[in-house]
């Protein structure tokens, strides 16, 4: 596998492939590379939990460890890719929903 960098008109491109057809910049191999390192630690944990579940079919009945635990994956994957949104505009909530502000 041929690994090259070549400057495009905008953003720099890493080459996967000896012909050089195949790209990908380098903010989506980073972010693939954090989604594949915290993916494997979220991949133990559900991997954990279902065995708990297996052995103690009681335990937590809503499953909400699960969603918790995808949820942070979600957070930190976002967080550290500078992909987390910005909400603006949240004081016109209440308008749109039709409710009264007091």
């Amino acid at each position: 596998m041929k690994l090259s960098c070549e400057t495009t008109s905008t953003t720099k491109a890493i080459s996967l492939n000896k012909k050089g057809t195949a790209k990908m910049n380098l903010f989506g191999f980073y972010y693939g590379f954090i989604a594949c390192f915290f993916g494997i630690f979220w991949f133990i944990g559900l991997t954990i939990m279902d065995l708990i579940y297996k052995m103690f079919p009681k335990y937590d009945p809503t499953r909400k460890i699960p969603v918790l635990i995808g949820n942070i994956f979600g957070h930190v994957l976002l967080s550290l890719t500078r992909c987390y949104p910005i909400v603006k505009g949240k004081e016109n909530i209440s308008s749109i929903l039709g409710k009264d502000d007091q």
